[in-house]
């Protein structure tokens, strides 16, 4: 498939199949800049017609941080701060990644220095402006990192879509292959992991006569400061995923309290989520 325009052929499938399940997860991601803004409308003009279906779409924030997977490939010579899509789609719920809990260890963001393999993906589209509905969380995150944390203001479009939203467990995921039990690390595994929680929440809801939570991502930023997010407030997002010796960049962004753009609104409380979706 052309890789340009495979995430647009996926939805325009699922456009038009009457009985496309309630949530889909996405563990893949390009540059953004690799895709013309015709193929990048055309993805979110369909994924707003699922959203009306109450389907729910959620992508990867990428396992190398700001830099992306060309910088991992490519060395240092290609760092800066490259988004990826369809993470900048402001009709996904895109997920980063923490660790720390499965080795008994407080939570942070994953990240190479934290212990984790990988580095949550994050930081602002270049393309796609930031929706209304996080306006108020990333313009509070800009503003408490304006006095030098964040990258040059030149590097990264601050009225840009923001990502990552959320952030689950993205670090030591005991997987089976061949008999075999091996530990793997991503955002690829955070991601389905939220899509479960979600379909469990739609269950609920449908239990109850009620719709499925369709794009979630609006509610989500709603819930902020309710007790739903285990806010996460260690980890910088600088350097590409690796087994040793990553590529590190010079900028990068750094988790805080609040949103930011390394595990967003943070990791989710499932009960406390179900509890509040169900409410809605």
């Amino acid at each position: 498939p052309n890789p340009e325009t495979w995430f647009a052929d996926y939805m325009a499938e699922l456009v038009n199949d009457p009985h496309a399940a309630l949530v889909h997860s996405m563990s893949y991601d390009i540059t953004e800049a690799t895709h013309s803004p015709a193929v990048m409308q055309r993805f979110n003009v369909d994924a707003m017609k699922l959203g009306t279906r109450g389907i729910t779409i959620l992508t990867a924030s990428g396992d190398d941080g700001v830099a992306g997977y060309e910088t991992r490939n490519a060395g240092k010579q290609a760092c800066g701060l490259h988004p990826a899509w369809p993470a900048t789609s402001p009709y996904v719920l895109t997920v980063g990644a923490t660790n720390g809990p499965e080795a008994g260890q407080p939570e942070v963001a994953c990240t190479f220095a934290n212990g984790g393999l990988i580095s949550s993906g994050g930081g602002f589209s270049k393309f796609h402006p930031r929706p209304k509905w996080q306006d108020a969380s990333v313009t509070a995150f800009l503003k408490r990192n304006a006095s030098g944390a964040l990258p040059p203001a030149d590097m990264f479009n601050q009225s840009g879509r923001a990502y990552p939203d959320v952030a689950l467990m993205g670090h030591g995921y005991p997987t089976a292959d061949g008999g075999k039990f091996y530990p793997v690390s991503g955002t690829s595994a955070s991601t389905p992991v939220m899509a479960a929680l979600l379909t469990l929440v739609n269950e609920r809801r449908l239990e109850m006569g009620k719709s499925p939570v369709g794009m979630v991502a609006p509610a989500l930023y709603a819930l902020q400061g309710m007790g739903v997010f285990h806010d996460i407030t260690e980890g910088r997002n600088n350097c590409c995923a690796a087994q040793t010796d990553p590529v590190c960049c010079p900028h990068a962004f750094t988790a805080g309290e609040g949103w930011d753009a390394v595990t967003g609104l943070g990791s989710v409380d499932h009960g406390r989520l179900v509890e509040a979706l169900l409410a809605l």
